[in-house]
């Protein structure tokens, strides 16, 4: 689905008496939106996700994981119905291309842990210039092995199993980092834990994650330095 782009013309009320049985719909969320994507891509069965934002990074999360097996269609023009699940995880047959998103290159980087095969992430020019070190050096506590010669993207996640132990990061660099792991560690061998280096910056991101993971009916324990989440469980 594609929108068009440029301003949005806004047509001036011709008093204010019209306003009383108006609801003004605000926009979706980029950062909820691709949350909601990949727990809606980890969970199994349909979920029905309404508000969604259409956005080059929504856009760019939604094809990639399109190519790792997930199905999306569209009800209309902001409710989609997601058929996910890890069962329907597959190798891509290709490279992903995310061009300049943030959030698919982290996220995916987590979730890529639990595809049976190696999945390469690659962006564009911009993107070959943000670095994702610290999340590689999270997935390597964890036996997870990513091939990336730069420390930025372009990254191969040799995935097949995401297993529990213990991941220190430090917490002034990204809390895209943490979300990544937290989304994808319910669904880890045994338990994960999740420690923080220092101060956790943008915290209240992750509050938005902890909030829709429980949402999808998964337990994380959290402290001010520590989220600790029991492997096994489902979304």
């Amino acid at each position: 689905m594609s929108f068009p782009a440029g301003p949005l013309a806004i047509t001036p009320l011709r008093s204010p008496s019209e306003a009383q049985p108006f609801v003004w719909h605000v926009p979706g969320s980029k950062s909820i939106t691709n949350r909601a994507f990949v727990l809606a891509a980890l969970a199994e069965g349909e979920t029905v996700l309404r508000g969604v934002l259409h956005s080059d990074d929504t856009r760019h999360m939604r094809n990639a994981l399109t190519e790792l097996g997930i199905e999306f269609i569209d009800m209309d023009a902001t409710t989609v119905r997601v058929r996910g699940g890890r069962s329907r995880l597959r190798t891509p047959s290709k490279e992903l291309f995310i061009g300049n998103s943030g959030t698919t290159v982290r996220f995916l980087a987590g979730l890529a842990a639990l595809v049976p095969g190696p999945v390469t992430l690659v962006g564009d020019e911009h993107m070959a210039k943000r670095p994702i070190q610290d999340l590689i050096d999270g997935l390597a506590q964890l036996g997870v092995r990513v091939d990336c010669a730069t420390g930025c993207p372009p990254l191969t996640v040799h995935g097949g199993s995401l297993p529990g132990g213990v991941v220190s990061m430090r917490g002034n660099k990204s809390s895209q980092y943490f979300t990544a792991l937290l989304m994808a560690a319910p669904l880890a061998t045994s338990e994960l834990t999740l420690e923080v280096e220092g101060e956790l910056v943008s915290r209240p991101y992750i509050g938005i994650t902890l909030s829709m993971m429980r949402a999808f009916g998964v337990a994380v324990e959290e402290s001010e330095k520590r989220f600790v989440i029991p492997g096994g469980q489902s979304y």
